[in-house]
């Protein structure tokens, strides 16, 4: 009975995950994301959601409460219910452009601090969970929990709080193919003189 039981916890303690390298799997899970020839992400805070579907290098199609817009290398195409019409890049769009090419919720910089937190089972599948705090002078400004499939290595779901606002991001459909085109029949924005 004493040898079963010592087998039986060798096996046990051979089976748990080592996550030794918490900022190193965080960097191979953005360097997979970041190389996916497509994925969808949704994020939610506390203005809503936003789902976009991303196919590198250019073509995205960003979905929110209010309206749809489509981007195919130069092209953007909004419709927000009565139609398509021709879009432009602000700040705001250049700058979810830039966050969703370069991963940018899942970079450490320097005032970054990871650790891992274990596996756990998150919608039927085995997630490696990270904790990673921005320290600034000894006091923590931010806080993201980051969850990474333990078998694809692809990440799962980001949610950073800093002060009062949280962001969840959660990734999907990782290499699927969105169809993302520009609309067949954009209109001319009202007002354009088209």
């Amino acid at each position: 009975m004493k040898h079963l039981l010592l087998a039986l916890a060798s096996l046990l303690i051979c089976a748990a995950p080592v996550l030794a390298d918490p900022a190193g799997d965080i960097e191979s899970a953005r360097s997979q994301l970041v190389g996916a020839t497509s994925y969808r992400v949704t994020f939610e805070d506390e203005s809503g959601t936003t789902t976009i579907d991303y196919a590198p290098p250019d073509r995205m199609r960003i979905l929110t409460p209010v309206a749809q817009t489509v981007i195919v290398g130069a092209s953007i195409s909004v419709n927000t219910g009565s139609g398509w019409s021709p879009g432009a890049v602000n700040r705001s769009i250049y700058g979810l452009i830039l966050e969703i090419q370069k991963g940018s919720l899942l970079v450490l910089g320097d005032e970054d601090q990871a650790s891992a937190d274990g596996q756990e089972d998150v919608d039927g599948v085995t997630m490696n969970r990270y904790e990673v705090k921005t320290v600034d002078d000894g006091v923590t400004i931010a806080r993201r929990t980051i969850w990474i499939n333990a078998h694809s290595g692809f990440p799962y779901r980001v949610v950073r709080a800093d002060g009062s606002t949280t962001l969840t991001a959660t990734y999907s459909d990782f290499d699927a193919d969105f169809g993302i085109q520009t609309p067949a029949t954009p209109v001319p924005a009202a007002g354009s003189g088209y």
